[in-house]
């Protein structure tokens, strides 16, 4: 049997499985290749070892590609990174190419959580890892402005079929000029920050549902940046289908020229105190959940007040929503405090639970306002200081 055959019945990955998968690749034997320096013509790496529980090859220290040059790493090869290593992809390509039957095994030395750095991706470089497994990096972060991840890139990448787990910090970071090509089918577990941290300029790939998350420190995408702008028709999806409990993580957003769909069950949180979310005249949020995969936007403390609300002077549709932990202040600054303050804005909101508010449930100022005439009584107000609506 061949090192990663039983992944198969291992999926969605659970410790068990991924301490199976690490003991099948310890070896007393040394590795037949040692690699220090780095690359500036093309080269493959292949699965040189006849006991596939041995390791094919050691990393020591900062190894680079560089000069165009292409680095090819064939199905069924097992790396070792010694503490401290990392994989740097200057200029030029890395090229995984693992199979369903055999991943390519990338790995700290030991099994520890940031024992290697991990790889960075440059901008105008390019990775692609498909059937691979990453695991123990996060160690240290190419620049301090963005989190340290077992894959940082700001250039090209594509990921698919991919098992990223046991970071440090971050399964993956992605700076706003990365481009991700391809999102599939990957799984984020055992990462002690985020699943993955992206600008929110990047956020339009997470329309992508085939990804699973795990028992991440937050099972789900910390969103860096709070302004979407003129981004078109985007989706955040549920990434809990797939295994996780977690969402998306942000500080305060803004709509601007956007039109934002939650997925049903999907959580947001707003985790800076004072937060808010803003839907400008020219924007939309959809935000339409049932009733067996109910949306949550709510605070990261739950404490009334923690953050402001929502301000709508574009259109938004609630359904199937929990709104909590509101009523800071007044986005708009005239209104009352609210969970939702509509302000020349467009509204239609049902079966919607507003609770623990500092403020009101909604506040309706402007004399254009379109509502639906039953919002008082299709939605749910709990624990409110202020009045269930407020004008």
């Amino acid at each position: 049997m061949k090192r990663t055959s039983f992944l198969k019945q291992c999926l969605p990955i659970t410790l068990l499985c991924l301490t199976l998968l690490l003991l099948t690749q310890c070896s007393d034997n040394d590795p037949t290749v040692l690699k220090i320096g780095s690359i500036s013509s093309s080269e493959t790496w292949i699965d040189i070892q006849s006991d596939p529980s041995f390791v094919d090859y050691i990393v020591r220290g900062p190894f680079s590609i560089d000069n165009g040059a292409t680095l090819t790493i064939e199905e069924g090869v097992v790396i070792f990174f010694e503490q401290d290593a990392a994989l740097h992809v200057n200029d030029g390509s890395l090229v995984v190419n693992g199979s369903e039957a055999n991943l390519v095994v990338l790995l700290g030395s030991t099994f520890e959580a940031g024992h290697w750095h991990g790889i960075f991706i440059n901008e105008g470089a390019s990775a692609s890892f498909k059937h691979a497994s990453i695991a123990y990096g996060g160690g240290a972060a190419i620049f301090p402005d963005r989190p340290a991840a077992n894959i940082q890139c700001k250039g090209e990448l594509s990921l698919k079929n991919t098992i990223i787990h046991n970071s440090e910090a971050n399964g993956l970071t992605l700076w706003d000029e990365a481009k991700l090509l391809e999102f599939d089918n990957n799984q984020f577990v055992l990462n002690k920050e985020n699943a993955f941290f992206l600008e929110i300029e990047l956020s339009h790939y997470m329309s992508n549902n085939a990804n699973l998350v795990s028992s991440n420190g937050f099972n789900g995408a910390y969103i860096d940046g709070t302004l979407l702008q003129d981004q078109g028709n985007i989706t955040w999806s549920n990434l809990s289908e797939f295994g996780g409990l977690g969402g998306y993580k942000l500080s305060s957003l803004e709509l601007s020229n956007t039109q934002l769909t939650l997925a049903s069950g999907v959580s947001l949180i707003i985790e800076q105190e004072g937060g808010e979310i803003v839907v400008g005249n020219n924007s939309s949020l959809n935000v339409i959940g049932d009733k067996d995969a109910i949306i949550n936007i709510e605070g990261s403390m739950n404490n009334k007040g923690f953050w402001k609300g929502i301000l709508v002077m574009g259109e938004t549709v609630f359904s199937f929503c929990n709104i909590k932990n509101t009523g800071y202040a007044s986005v708009e600054g005239d209104l009352p405090a609210a969970a939702i303050e509509v302000f020349e804005g467009k509204m239609n909101i049902s079966n919607t639970v507003i609770t623990n508010g500092a403020g009101c449930g909604i506040t309706l100022k402007g004399t254009n306002n379109v509502v639906n005439s039953d919002m008082a009584r299709a939605n749910t107000f709990i624990d409110l200081d202020g009045e269930d609506i407020c004008e």
